[in-house]
């Protein structure tokens, strides 16, 4: 074996570092024959290896023993029916969720872990006893979920190991994540080529049976999956991740293919809309995410059946165009990106079937969308923006008042003061709905999540009085009779101290006037589900009704 190189701690200069040989078998001290000392070495350790195997095989006789002392200890385990047991175990398995995300959670620590988490239910089921482990691995249901780091494409064994586990699934379709290992780690150096051809060929050979598709993986990678022509034939969800391995190569899925599959529901993070082959006719749900305005655009015009759009972060700005009418699309979320081209999809799109709205800014946009479209929303969510307008509150306003089938109201961190609540407690629409009806006349649900910067007074305003306890005594032109709950988590302005002794001071200044605190239980008597909550999760309308020394923390 050829000395081993290392670098040296201190002047980093490589040198070889000489094994000494302490095993004896080169002492020749005495002539041709050993020293005492080595002689009796060698004995000593012929001893231990004798006892160690003798060890072993009495480990083995305890472990034989046990098995069949269950047998007669535990009758009414082992009189249960194969089938039986196997239904246990496949209780036992725990459900994924309806949306996955995650190959790059399980496998970005690979390196160090040694282990694919993902993997362990059905194997620590077998791992219990002798009786357990053949119903284990002959009940399939038990690996209809499997999870392949590709980064192991050429250790040994592994190859045969994922021919294996793929095949105790039988003819199940399963749900395959693929993560490509520790590619963040500066040390992880990508498998050579063909072995990792050999590892997807094996993968490749049961795509007609994947359900559930979840991959993180280079362009390098991601050009291997899936050269199979029989692929999809069972694949309704995907999750892709793709990161760039080598800048220069462009890599596609499921690009080799002629029959493309039909999907229902498909995540996409750094990809490009014609990289990707599949067939857009029947997807409903589609979350993106790096992905360019141009490509969003190009989903609308092919995937006529979408109901939920997401989208996370975009780039480019391409030319403004003909709006694109999309006649099925109920659901738009459209979150987080510095750039100002996502405008852009606002002002491109026409929907007249949408009924839920959720994004952070560009209220104006999604004003003019809403009028454009003739839709009825009845959910809107607007969330904080480091990027908002400053005069969000009125964008906000102004958006409601084109919104008056609204049934469902909910507002993260955004600005909230006296004029959104007068707003809210007036019953006449405003000029800009241009209808003469109410104001949100069926809203029924608000949550709110905002900094202390309003009054009282006029958050109460907002609720119909109420003389008697009980719904109907309400007015029928009152505003909000239609409100059955109301959440509100209230925080401190710029406050920056989380210690017991500011909690009680700042609670202190946020006190409900007594007036003001009797209103609000009278609505919560009369039917309205009511939380009002300060930063510390108190609840302030049963605080506020305790005497003013119970208040201090």
């Amino acid at each position: 074996m050829p000395p081993s190189s290392f670098p040296c701690h201190l002047c980093g200069h490589t040198g070889a570092f000489q094994g000494i040989d302490t095993s004896g078998e080169l002492c020749r001290i005495s002539g041709k024959l050993q020293c005492t000392a080595c002689a009796e070495l060698k004995r000593v350790d012929d001893k231990i290896r004798e006892t160690t195997s003798l060890l072993q095989k009495l480990l083995g006789q305890r472990h034989q023993l046990k098995f069949e002392r269950n047998l007669h200890h535990d009758p009414l385990i082992h009189r249960l029916p194969l089938e039986l047991v196997s239904r246990i175990f496949t209780f036992y398995r725990p459900h994924l969720p309806n949306r996955i995300s995650k190959a790059v959670s399980v496998f970005q620590k690979f390196s160090q872990e040694k282990k694919d988490d993902a993997n362990t239910t059905p194997w620590q089921l077998a791992i219990v006893c002798q009786s357990w482990r053949p119903v284990v691995l002959s009940t399939p249901q038990l690996w209809t979920s499997v999870s392949i780091n590709t980064s192991r494409a050429s250790e040994k064994g592994y190859t045969e190991f994922v021919r294996n586990l793929l095949l105790h699934s039988g003819g199940l379709p399963f749900s395959l994540t693929l993560g490509e290992g520790s590619y963040k780690d500066p040390s992880y150096i990508p498998e050579e080529s063909a072995a990792e051809k050999e590892l997807f060929s094996i993968i490749n050979q049961s795509s007609h049976r994947w359900s559930r598709l979840n991959a993180s993986l280079s362009d390098g990678q991601l050009g291997y999956l899936s050269d199979n022509t029989s692929v999809a034939l069972s694949l309704r969800d995907i999750h892709l991740e793709r990161f760039a391995r080598f800048p220069n190569l462009k890599s596609s899925i499921f690009g080799k293919l002629t029959t493309r599959p039909t999907l229902r529901k498909v995540f996409v993070h750094n990809a490009h809309f014609q990289d990707i082959g599949i067939s857009w006719d029947c997807v409903t749900h589609i979350d993106l995410s790096a992905f360019s305005i141009h490509c969003c655009l190009e989903i609308f015009r092919h995937a006529h059946q979408m109901t939920h759009f997401t989208l996370l972060s975009s780039y480019d700005r391409p030319p403004l165009a003909e709006p694109i009418v999309h006649g099925h699309l109920r659901v738009l979320a459209i979150f987080s990106s510095a750039s100002e081209s996502r405008s852009v999809v606002f002002d491109n799109l026409a929907l007249p079937s949408l009924q839920e709205l959720l994004i952070d800014h560009h209220l104006a946009k999604a004003a003019s969308l809403v009028k454009r479209s003739g839709c009825n929303l009845t959910r809107l969510d607007v969330r904080e923006s480091i990027f908002a307008s400053t005069d969000l509150e009125l964008l906000l306003v102004d958006l409601l008042e084109h919104l008056p089938s609204l049934t469902d109201l909910t507002l993260t961190h955004t600005p909230i003061s006296n004029v959104f609540f007068k707003r809210l407690g007036s019953a006449s629409s405003g000029i800009g709905a241009g209808n003469g009806g109410e104001f949100l006349p069926d809203l029924c649900s608000l949550k709110m999540c905002c900094e202390f910067r309003f009054d009282w007074e006029s958050l109460a305003d907002i609720f119909p009085t109420v003389t008697r306890p009980g719904l109907s005594e309400i007015e029928p032109g009152a505003p909000r009779r239609a409100l059955r709950s109301f959440q509100l988590d209230v925080e401190e302005v710029d406050s920056d101290s989380d210690s017991d002794s500011d909690a009680g001071t700042s609670w202190h200044c946020r006190r409900i006037p007594e007036d003001v605190v009797m209103r609000l239980v009278a609505v919560r008597a009369g039917g309205v589900n009511m939380s009002i909550m300060d930063e510390y999760r108190r609840d302030l309308l049963a605080v506020s009704t305790e005497p003013v020394k119970a208040m201090v923390v």
